[in-house]
Parts: C-alpha cells; sequence; structure tokens
C-alpha cells in the first residue's frame, strides 16, 4: 500500500480535468471538507460583512498565496505538511481554479461550549458547496463531540443550521450540496433535516464523512426523512467517530492506510483509479468496541450522562488548557492537576469516568476479541462439530447466513436443522429449514440427481437433516436466497405424527406440548427474547460494578409476611411427628424448624448490600398462591437489586435506566422477533416500548393518584379511596389516560405493603414505590428499607412475626445500618410486557400452576 493513494495522487492525475470533463465526486467532497480546516480568517470574506449588507464576490484559492497573511492558514494545524502540499495540489489545478470561497465564519464560545467553523465553495459550474469543519484542536471543540452524544441540538448544530438558511438565501436557486468531516459531518446532516422544505428541494447531496450520528429520536423526525436518501456517508474500516451513535442510515466503509483511531485522518483514506478503495465492513475488533461504547451510552439516563461529561471535562479543564496542543507543555504539572480534581470526585462519576477511559482505551484483546481469535469469538460463524464419530463438518448457522450474505453467496456451504415442510414433484423438492440459530428459515431445493432423493421426499416435518449445497440469491422469489443442494444427509428421522405440522396452533394446544412448543415460530421468538433480557439485565447490573448474589431456594422466614409458601420437609407424611400440644413437631426434620421454599431473596440480599454496597439477585421463587389466571405462576424468577446508602429517589433512579436499558437492548438484538410479535401478537407492541424508552416517568404520590381516581370511579369495576390497593385497571388508567406516560407511585398506606418498609414521617404511609407501564400496570414495585432497628422490630411485633425468625435481619441495624433500598422486577412479567404475550405460562419454558407439573 503506497502513502501516496490519497487526495493528492487524486488531484495529480484528475487536477486537470474540469467538473464538465469529469463530474464531481465524491473524491472532490472530501477535498473540500478537508479544505474547510483551514484557518479562513481575514483572508475569507466573513459571513458577517454579508449580513451587514456588504456585496462580497468571495476569493480563489490560487489567490490566497498573495495575501501577507497567507501562513496563517496553518496555525495551530495538525497536519500542516499535507495541507500545504493540499493547498498547493488545489491551487494550480484546473479543476478548482475558478472556485471561489465565501461568506467564511469561526466561532468559539467557552461559555456557550460552542465552536463552530464554516466555508462556502462557489463551483465553476454554478452549484454551491457548504462545509462544515470538524473539531479543530480546541478543548471546547472536544467538549462538543461529547455533548452531541448527550442532547441535540447543541449551540453548533443551531449555528450549522442558520449558516446554511442564510447561503441558501444568499445564492439564489443555485443547486446545494453540504458536507463536513467528523462533527462536520453530523452539522451537515442536522442543517440540512432542520432547514425548510424550500431549501432542502435544492440540496442534491449531504456529504457525512466519519461524522457521529444521533440520537435515536433524531432519525424519526420529519425532516430527516426527507432527505435520508440524499446522505452520502462515508466510513474507515476502523472507524470510532463515525459509529458513535450510529443507529440509522446506510453508510459505506473506506480502506485506510492508517492504524486504528489514526484513519480518521483524511488524508490516510485510499483512492484510486479516481474513487476511494472500498471495504465490505467495519474491522470486527473496530464494531465491537463501538457496540460497547454505544450500550455504554444507552445504559445511562440523560442526567447521568451529562454528569460523567461534566466530569471528564471539568477535570480536563483543571489543566486550564485551550487547546489540546497545550498538554505538551508542562505534562507533569498539568497531570497532577487532573489527577487532583479526579480523586475529589465522588465515587459513582469516578467509577464511571474510570469506565470510560476502559472502553476507549482498551485494545481489542482486552475485549474479548482478536483477529487470531476471530473464529471462535464471533458467536454466529460456523461451528465445527463431530457427526457420529465418522466424519467432520463445519455448520454455517442461518443466522450467520442472513446477517453477513454477501460472504455466503454462490458459496458451497453446509447447514443443519429442523424441517418446517418438504414439498416435492417428480424431479424436484422444496425443503424449508430452521436450525434455532435465527428468527427466519432458509429454503433448499434439491433434486432427482441426488441418490436419496425418494428418501428425502417422503420425509416428515420435523426431520432432522444436513444439507450441503450452494447458497444462491432469488431476487424474485419470497424469501432473497435459498441452498441449491449437493446432498440431504438425514440426521434424524420424524414420525408421522408429529404433532406441529404446517398450521396455525393455539396457544392453549401449544401448552399441552411444552417440550415440542419451543420449535414453533412463537416460541422460538419469545425464548429468545428471555435469553436476551437475562443477558441485558445482568450486563446491566454488572457494567455497575453491582455484586451478583446467589440467595438460598430454602429458608426459614418469610419475606412477605404473607404466609403463601410452599412447606419443605423430609418427614414421613404417613407419620408425621407430633409435639406434645398435638402439632407438627418439626424439630425432627430435616433442619429442624419449618422451612419453605422462598418467595424472596431480598432479606438475604439485604445482607450483602451492607457489605458490598450494590448487589442483585436473580433466581427463581416460589408461591404457593391458589390463583388460576394469565398472570400468576408458583415458580417464577426475580430480579432484586439492593443499593446502601441510597433512598427511594434513588431507587427509582435505578429502576427507570434499568428498565430502558433492558428495553433497548433487546430492541436493538432481536429486531425479527420484535417485528413478529408486533405484527402477529400485540400490534402497536414496537411504539409502546419505544414511548417507554423516550419518556421521562412521571412522579405521583399515593394520596394524589387516589384523588386523580377518584374523580373517575365510575368508570372503574373496582372503587377507588385511600387504603385500597390499587387494581391494575386504576394502574393502566394512570398510565394511560392521566399521564400518558410510565409514572412510579409512592408513599402509600403501610397497612398494604410490607413490613420492612421504612416509616415516613407522617406514620400513616411508607417510603415505597409501584413502577406503572402503559398496557399492563405495575412491572416494578421497591422501597426504602426500615434502617431503624426499633421501628422495623415494633413493626414485626404488629404483624406478629417472631423474632427469632428475623434476627440476622434485625442485627443489620444494629452493627452499621445505612440508608438503603431495592425493588423488584418480576423476570416473566417483564417478558411479557416487551413480547406481549398475554399468558404468563407462555413465557416460562415449563410453567408450574395450579394444578399443573408436567415434566
Amino acid at each position: 500500500m503506497k502513502l501516496t493513494d490519497n487526495t493528492l495522487k487524486y488531484l495529480k492525475e484528475y487536477g486537470g480535468l474540469s467538473f464538465g470533463e469529469r463530474p464531481f465526486s465524491h473524491v472532490d467532497s472530501l477535498i473540500l471538507c478537508q479544505l474547510s480546516y483551514f484557518k479562513f480568517q481575514d483572508l475569507v470574506p466573513d459571513l458577517v460583512e454579508k449580513m451587514d449588507g456588504n456585496d462580497i464576490r468571495g476569493v480563489t484559492m490560487r489567490s490566497l498565496r498573495k495575501h501577507p497573511k497567507y501562513n496563517s492558514l496553518y496555525v495551530s494545524d495538525w497536519y500542516e505538511k499535507d495541507n500545504r502540499r493540499l493547498y498547493a495540489a488545489v491551487a494550480r489545478s484546473r479543476r478548482f481554479a475558478k472556485m471561489r470561497l465565501n461568506y467564511y465564519t469561526n466561532l468559539t464560545d467557552k461559555e456557550m461550549q460552542m465552536q463552530f467553523s464554516a466555508v462556502t465553495f462557489l463551483l465553476e459550474d454554478g452549484t454551491v458547496y457548504v462545509a462544515f469543519r470538524g473539531t479543530d484542536e480546541t478543548i471546547v471543540g472536544w467538549r462538543e463531540d461529547f455533548d452531541m452524544a448527550l442532547k441535540s441540538p447543541i449551540p453548533s448544530q443551531t449555528a450549522a443550521r442558520l449558516y446554511l438558511r442564510h447561503i441558501a438565501e444568499y445564492t439564489g436557486d443555485a443547486p446545494l450540496m453540504i458536507g463536513g468531516h467528523s462533527k462536520g459531518g453530523n452539522e451537515a446532516v442536522f442543517a440540512a433535516m432542520e432547514t425548510e422544505p424550500q431549501i432542502q428541494d435544492r440540496i442534491r447531496a449531504v456529504y457525512c464523512f466519519d461524522g457521529p450520528g444521533f440520537r435515536e429520536d433524531i432519525y424519526r423526525k420529519e425532516g430527516y426523512l426527507r432527505i435520508e436518501k440524499k446522505i452520502i456517508k462515508m466510513v474507515p474500516q476502523d472507524s470510532f467517530v463515525g459509529m458513535l451513535l450510529h443507529t440509522a442510515g446506510s453508510y459505506q466503509v473506506v480502506e485506510s492506510s492508517g492504524k486504528g483511531v489514526l484513519q480518521h485522518d483524511m488524508f490516510t483514506w485510499v483512492v484510486k483509479e479516481g474513487d476511494f478503495v472500498y471495504k465490505e465492513e467495519i474491522n470486527p475488533a473496530t464494531e465491537k468496541k463501538n457496540q460497547q461504547i454505544n450500550e455504554w451510552i444507552a445504559s445511562y439516563s440523560l442526567e447521568e450522562q451529562q454528569e460523567i461529561v461534566d466530569a471528564l471535562f471539568e477535570i480536563i479543564e483543571a489543566t486550564q488548557a485551550d487547546t489540546v496542543m497545550d498538554f505538551t507543555q508542562n505534562r507533569l504539572q498539568k497531570m497532577m492537576k487532573m489527577l487532583n480534581i479526579f480523586h475529589g470526585l465522588e465515587a459513582k462519576t469516578k467509577r464511571n469516568v474510570r469506565k470510560l477511559f476502559h472502553i476507549l482505551l482498551a485494545p481489542s484483546e482486552r475485549l474479548g476479541y482478536t483477529e487470531s481469535s476471530k473464529k471462535t469469538a464471533e458467536p454466529d460463524s460456523a461451528v465445527k462439530m463431530e457427526n457420529k464419530g465418522v466424519y467432520k463438518m463445519e455448520l454455517v448457522t442461518v443466522r450467520e447466513i442472513y446477517r453477513n450474505t454477501e460472504k455466503y453467496l454462490n458459496q458451497k456451504i453446509t447447514v443443519g436443522g429442523w424441517l418446517r415442510s418438504v414439498r416435492d414433484s417428480k424431479t424436484f423438492g422444496f425443503l424449508v429449514l430452521h436450525d434455532g440459530t435465527f428468527f427466519e428459515t432458509l429454503q433448499i431445493v434439491y433434486h432427482d440427481k441426488m441418490e436419496n432423493f425418494a428418501q428425502v421426499s417422503k420425509l416428515n416435518v420435523g426431520a432432522a437433516v444436513i444439507v450441503t449445497g450452494t447458497l444462491i440469491p432469488t431476487p424474485e422469489a419470497k424469501q432473497p436466497f435459498e441452498i441449491q443442494a449437493d446432498e440431504v444427509v438425514v440426521e434424524g428421522a420424524s414420525a408421522p405424527d408429529y404433532p406441529l405440522q404446517k398450521k396455525r396452533h393455539s396457544f392453549e394446544y401449544l401448552r399441552t406440548i411444552s417440550h415440542l412448543r419451543p420449535r414453533t415460530n412463537a416460541f422460538q421468538a419469545v425464548f429468545r427474547v428471555r435469553s436476551l433480557t437475562a443477558y441485558a439485565i445482568h450486563k446491566f447490573f454488572q457494567e455497575r460494578d453491582f455484586v451478583y448474589v446467589h440467595t438460598p431456594l430454602i429458608t426459614g422466614s418469610d419475606c412477605e409476611g404473607a404466609g403463601e409458601m410452599f412447606q419443605v420437609t423430609t418427614m414421613d407424611l404417613n407419620n408425621i411427628p407430633k409435639t406434645e400440644q398435638g402439632g407438627v413437631d418439626f424439630s425432627q426434620d430435616f433442619f429442624g424448624k419449618q422451612t419453605n421454599l422462598t418467595v424472596s431473596g431480598q432479606l438475604n440480599g439485604e445482607t450483602f448490600a451492607q457489605a458490598f454496597r450494590n448487589i442483585y439477585t436473580f433466581g427463581p421463587t416460589f408461591r404457593a398462591e391458589n390463583s388460576n389466571t394469565t398472570r400468576h405462576a408458583a415458580e417464577f424468577w426475580m430480579i432484586e437489586p439492593e443499593i446502601a446508602f441510597a433512598d427511594l429517589k434513588d431507587d427509582m433512579i435505578l429502576a427507570e435506566s434499568m428498565l430502558k436499558y433492558v428495553i433497548r437492548y433487546v430492541m436493538e438484538n432481536a429486531p425479527e422477533e420484535m417485528q413478529f410479535f408486533n405484527n402477529f401478537v400485540d400490534k402497536g407492541l414496537i411504539d409502546r416500548l419505544k414511548h417507554v424508552v423516550e419518556s421521562e416517568f412521571a412522579h405521583v404520590t399515593y394520596t394524589e393518584a387516589i384523588e386523580l381516581l377518584e374523580k373517575n370511579n365510575d368508570k372503574f369495576e373496582y372503587k377507588v379511596s385511600w387504603g385500597c390497593d390499587l387494581q391494575t385497571e386504576h394502574e393502566r388508567y394512570l398510565t394511560e389516560k392521566i399521564f400518558k406516560r410510565p409514572v412510579f407511585v409512592t408513599d402509600y398506606p403501610k397497612e398494604i405493603k410490607a413490613f420492612y418498609m421504612k416509616l415516613n414521617e407522617d406514620g400513616k404511609t411508607v417510603a415505597a414505590m409501584d413502577c406503572l407501564v402503559p398496557g399492563i400496570g405495575e412491572i416494578i414495585g421497591g422501597s426504602q428499607r426500615e434502617d431503624d432497628y426499633e421501628k422495623l422490630l415494633a413493626r414485626m411485633n404488629e404483624l406478629g412475626l417472631k423474632e427469632e425468625d428475623y434476627g440476622f435481619y434485625l442485627d443489620l441495624r444494629k452493627y452499621g445500618s445505612t440508608r438503603h433500598a431495592g425493588f423488584g422486577l418480576g423476570f416473566e412479567r417483564c417478558v411479557m410486557y416487551l413480547t406481549g404475550m398475554s399468558n404468563i405460562r407462555d413465557v416460562i419454558p415449563f410453567p408450574r400452576t395450579v394444578g399443573n407439573c408436567e415434566l
């Protein structure tokens, strides 16, 4: 690879051609964006001059060389040598000889935290090219890059929009092109999407060269959708900046001669034969790091993100450096100042800033990925397996085929899976194969040239097969591609009475064959989402340094105090030992006392929270509630975090952040499954989930909620009054009719809540909260825990709980008690909400309910 294969070589080869002889290209656009980094102050007419009413015509590149301030073009220039060569090449080229530069602007405002610069190029053919400069050497400029991830618009985006409006006004009806590199690329897209429709109609193209993306809601705006097809985004193969928050739209990958983040430098972008050299995809190791960064951003609320960025730049600004280059002077002194500020941060903020540096600076191998480990690191790569000890093969997964189609088209591959359907004719037939790795199926075409053609034609639905053949595109068919089979090996035949024939089965019927229902579309989707949801929950807490605690399933206490517990015993039920008073003599049982299956791991979890500060449990719980409804099961899983040195407000922040994180993760990683649910199970599901993610949760006290609901009592089956427990109809009314978004209801009457909840000052209510969401009502319940020994003991006595059963729990209040809080999320309730499934029996692999304990 020659380092000269870049824009400079392009100008040498094609600079002698006018735009009439060689049309404007992507490389020309990159050149203009690179020129926008020049410091044109006092050399190019300023936009303000035009706004003041002056008639300005602009200047040519060639004329700048004669200006007394010519050398100021390169002040504080990181790439001075290359930029001087670029200027010389452009100035002497016929291609750009008559191009005029005009309406330059350069604004830096520390108080507004804005760095903005733009220049307009008037091309020979009448086209107007507006170029926005990317991040310069100022600290303010780098601060804006981070701010783009937090909010929109930021000051420089607003400035870009106004600048484009002025240029459109001053240039008549001339066609427009807009572009920028890095932050400038983001500003170009923003200005184009936010401008008036009549200006958008004049825009031919919007170039974004390795510029960061936007928060998801921006991509749904009407203005963005109007110009989406005009956007040309290009990134190098190791792009970091350009993939930051990139969640929508297409992009092209350009080969670069640089390494890692240095590929952001436009001079490293490889150009041959008048165009960029394109690559098929971002480097996998880089893509993994980018995914981590975007997930890290999404895992925090906007308030938390702002706090982290503020802390980061508080550290940087302590050095009193105005530019990145200032860091090269008195580096030791500056480092000491930064460390002093860092050590003074709150522990949580310090940990988050450290985490950010870890992700940004970690090499690929620390992220669990290197080129040498590529095959084992990719979950969808071909899997080597041994078949009955006879021969080895590589099975390509259906997921890998759909995700990396170009890699396998017209290639011979081997796949394995179960048949969803079999259709045959005299000379050929079709198999529909599902391999369990992806929601979609794969069509196989087999023919009578195969030795076992007759055997394959007689296969029943459900048979397991291994197929070798060539993957070919089928653009005019329903499916995008199919395998033309050379060989079909029957791994396991299926009997004719296979219950899952090719027709729609009711959920009620499928519950009777729970061992086979995972093979259906609906339950493939349900249980993959269940798996992803569990992973997302662990990921959320692990990224925040929570300790995962395994609490016991067998317990001697009742956390909820409801008494609906399954008893655990090894006693002979036909000969139960009795006490002198005629009661059961539990002293002769296995544990020497009465024991039950746990209804919650909370009490045990609190003991670890008083040692590790932040912990969570995630495990099965059991309730012997004789309720045969769609929402109750005897065995289910619970997520129960506990946080020390925290109150109810902290608890709600954690609950909201976790819920949004999990929803985002599942929607991003199971798009096919979520679309299936939206189409066939619960229309409107995706919009409802997006609404939750994008909403700021409302807050209302129980007393205020009752007052609101009492005004609408005529609409409810169960009338409300102060002291009653809210029913689902009340919860949904609050979220769907009154607030129209998720709601936290707080400060419930103590009589309807558990003994461990902290008593409020009014003596009537406790510091409890329920998180209600549209569609189902309550999804999370939590509270601040009572940390006062005497108050807790009094409450236990009031409810008749045995002090000896809770000695360990009371000890926590005696030995270094702290404010602490926690909540519980029913895992199945969460999966039901994510999938739209209405019956808890359909989100548990093997449900345990009243009268049912099969398999």
